[in-house]
């Protein structure tokens, strides 16, 4: 049986037309999305909305609300972008190129290639989910790594191999 979706996601979408995933970049001017640019693409006869933040070079975070029974997404294969989504609330059955296949529910956390993700649709079959994702450019923040990050000793060759 199908679960009523949280008031909280219907209140937050409510100026977001049927039909339509809107995509919100908090960042400063001249800062690039590192996953969510210009050629991301989504379709939905539901609606969302993904509110992108620019976190360091290479690396956004966004926070991600559907109301939706299915989302098809395409992007460009970006094989080092590396793509973290954690399911807070809600599930997701998410068919990925190649033949992937991945179900989250409330709590679950899926890390892959952004080549995994470029053609994929993602279903809910409670109506709605949200969550958070991690975009990561590893060769650009190898690049450019913060000073905090280098003080940690961590090995993005070894993240991305």
């Amino acid at each position: 049986m199908k679960q009523q979706e949280p008031a909280h996601i219907k209140q937050q979408l409510q100026d977001v037309p049927d039909g339509s995933l809107t995509i919100v970049r908090n960042a400063a001017v001249g800062q690039e999305d590192v996953l969510l640019a210009s050629q991301f693409s989504a379709k939905t006869v539901g609606k969302g909305k993904i509110e992108v933040y620019h976190v360091f070079h290479g690396v956004d975070a966004s926070y991600n609300l559907l109301l939706a029974p299915e989302v098809t997404v395409h992007h460009d294969v970006l094989p080092s972008v590396l793509e973290l989504f954690y399911c807070r609330n809600g599930r997701v059955g998410w068919n990925m190129r190649g033949g992937t296949a991945v179900y989250l529910g409330a709590g679950d956390l899926t890390v892959h290639s952004a080549a995994c993700c470029a053609d994929s649709a993602m279903m809910f079959p409670l109506g709605y989910a949200e969550g958070i994702s991690v975009s990561i450019d590893l060769p650009v923040l190898a690049a450019t790594c913060p000073e905090i990050l280098k003080e940690s000793r961590l090995d993005l060759s070894a993240i991305q191999n």
